[in-house]
């Protein structure tokens, strides 16, 4: 027994004009049918894909915005510990150093000690 399996098919009126067609011809409908079967499972297998490619690709089509104002973290190394460390200082520097109205503290005055009333009760 041969490795080879067989396959119905219901054809349309349609489908059977175009399979007598062929047989004039001379074509194969065992190829015709493989020929179409492999090419409609090609587009469902996962291909294998140059992602680097793909996303240059992207890249040119959709590129990113130009900034409309400088970067502060424009020529900072990231990878060195110390660099980020003073920027980030410098950074907290620059915030703080700025004293705004609604955070500077009023002094308190002193509170008036309240009168104390004198008891009502009789001493007894």
């Amino acid at each position: 027994m041969s490795d080879k399996k067989q396959l119905n098919v219901r054809l349309t009126d349609e489908d059977f004009a175009n399979v007598e067609l062929l047989k004039k011809h001379d074509v194969s409908l065992a190829e015709v049918i493989r020929d179409a079967l492999r090419r409609r499972a090609r587009t469902l297998r996962p291909r294998n894909r140059d992602i680097v490619a793909l996303v240059r690709e992207l890249e040119r089509k959709h590129p990113d915005p130009t900034p409309t104002t400088p970067s502060p973290y424009e020529g900072l190394d990231t990878t060195d510990r110390h660099a980020m460390s003073q920027f980030i200082r410098s950074r907290f520097q620059e915030k703080t150093s700025t004293v705004r109205p609604s955070t500077v503290a009023k002094p308190l005055l002193p509170a008036k000690k309240a009168a104390r009333s004198k008891s009502k009760r009789k001493a007894g």
